[in-house]
């Protein structure tokens, strides 16, 4: 389980509002390197990600994790309020990057949350500062609890997710993961497909490519120096896995983000 006590959280908006969009916010394979949230207002649209569809509809708070790669569709209108955020603490980053993009029905409530952050935003005066942080904690929390996310459920599991985001770009098998556990192969592989979503492969292929956009956002490494940073010694291997899971090759994303 995870404790409060191990925690210290510090969210840092990037931006927030209410904005009012129609079909010309349907794009195919993106990503973007903050954590969102969003509160549907009315209308509705698309989310397609590389393993669901979400539809956005309102009534409904959706969390959207960084690098998250996703299809959006709006047909008509989609009116929403949006956080995008990020954090510098490695736990909650690790946290959020293992939450998957999901969906709850809330209260209207949760309107006045967004607000605080989105006056925070044009007034930076220290307690307008404590109500967004606190408004960003609440938000959190609805996608923590009554067993939303399995990850946070199974110790053992956890400890192999915390191994793999520290790990991820080594050489790893099942039978040595497994090991480490204690667990028998087969069973240890069945766990984690059931309880993350993915097989090991393609978790860790997961891993390695929103690490490759983190690079190609915050950095000036080379396409072949991020393969290798990455654990793909084949940076033509790396550029086609790359193109195949965003739809974009590397260049073309580092010069899509940075414009």
């Amino acid at each position: 389980m995870l404790h409060s006590k191990s925690l210290s959280i510090e969210y840092q908006i990037i931006r927030a509002g209410q904005i009012l969009v129609h079909e010309t916010w349907s794009k195919k394979h993106y990503s973007f390197a903050d954590h969102r949230f969003y509160y549907v207002l009315s209308g509705e649209a698309l989310l397609k990600t590389l393993d669901k569809q979400i539809v956005l509809q309102p009534g409904y708070l959706y969390f959207i994790p960084a690098y998250c790669i996703v299809e959006s569709e709006c047909k008509k209108s989609l009116d929403h309020l949006y956080i995008h955020f990020t954090s510098d603490s490695k736990k909650i980053q690790w946290m959020f990057s293992n939450l998957m993009a999901q969906g709850l029905r809330v209260e209207d409530r949760v309107i006045g949350l967004f607000e605080s952050c989105i006056r925070y935003t044009k007034d930076k005066r220290i307690h307008h500062y404590f109500k967004a942080q606190g408004s960003l904690a609440i938000l959190t929390s609805y996608f923590l609890k009554d067993g939303v996310q399995k990850d946070f459920e199974r110790h053992r599991l956890k400890e192999t997710l915390q191994y793999l985001d520290e790990n991820y770009f080594k050489a790893l098998d099942i039978e040595y993961l497994a090991k480490r556990e204690g667990l028998d192969p087969v069973y240890f592989a069945n766990l984690f497909s059931s309880t993350v979503g993915l097989p090991i492969n393609q978790y860790l292929i997961k891993k390695r490519i929103e690490s490759a956009q983190n690079f190609l956002t915050n950095t000036d490494y080379k396409v072949y120096e991020i393969s290798v940073k990455v654990g793909i010694e084949d940076p033509y291997y790396f550029s086609r896995l790359f193109k195949k899971k965003t739809g974009e090759t590397p260049l073309a994303f580092r010069n899509r983000i940075r414009s």
